[in-house]
């Protein structure tokens, strides 16, 4: 493309000047200058407007790869929503045991009050168990409590990644002459969002170490 250019503008200037000389009338040659002149404004408009829809062409493909860095990020924050979700089943679950754990240790401790006559030898056994209880309680209390904290930090978080998704998606255009430094940004976002969900992967590891406890002592 580039040697067919050069060769359309090596011929105009040749038309357009003396060295390319042909015998004609003065009119002739007149009509031919101008005929050469215009030809070679029409091919630096030619190549001008290429040199232009290639800075747009370029443009497009970075607002492209923007739009598409974008769909990604959309992807991990409805991945942190459906994690937030599960949270929240499990938050419900434990609160649930908590109170059912309560119920049991309130029915231990009126059976205990009316066999305390009957069976003195079982006063020690029982008590104990009933400590052990007691202490389950305030472990599955002391997890709620946790369990409720991290949602409610991953909740801000949540709120926090919208509001920077919506700014590089507004300041999208203006960031299409700088792709360097708007990859960087958004590798920063991709660090952030994995280190959100290494820390929802340790909750959700001592989550269910609490469940699996709280299923052995329902048993």
């Amino acid at each position: 493309m580039i040697f067919h250019n050069s060769c359309i503008l090596a011929i105009a200037a040749l038309a357009s000047s003396d060295a390319f000389f042909i015998p004609q009338s003065s009119s002739t040659r007149a009509i031919s200058n101008t005929a050469a002149k215009s030809s070679a404004k029409s091919i630096e408009i030619t190549l001008y407007s290429k040199e232009e829809a290639d800075q747009l062409q370029t443009k497009n493909q970075l607002i492209s790869s923007l739009s598409t860095e974008l769909e990604y990020r959309n992807e991990d924050v409805n991945a942190l929503i459906a994690e937030l979700q599960r949270l929240q089943a499990v938050q419900e679950s434990i609160e649930k045991d908590a109170e059912i754990a309560s119920s049991a240790i309130q029915t231990l401790e009126r059976d205990l009050a009316e066999e305390v006559a009957k069976h003195e030898s079982d006063i020690v056994r029982m008590s104990q168990l009933l400590k052990e209880k007691e202490d389950h309680i305030t472990q599955l209390n002391t997890a709620s409590d946790e369990s409720r904290a991290a949602i409610g930090d991953l909740e801000i978080q949540l709120a926090k990644n919208r509001e920077e998704m919506l700014q590089v998606e507004a300041s999208s255009a203006e960031k299409a002459g700088s792709l360097e430094r708007v990859q960087s940004e958004l590798a920063g976002l991709r660090s952030q969002y994995e280190s959100k969900l290494n820390a929802l992967e340790d909750l959700a590891e001592k989550v269910a170490k609490y469940e699996s406890e709280n299923v052995r002592l329902s048993q």
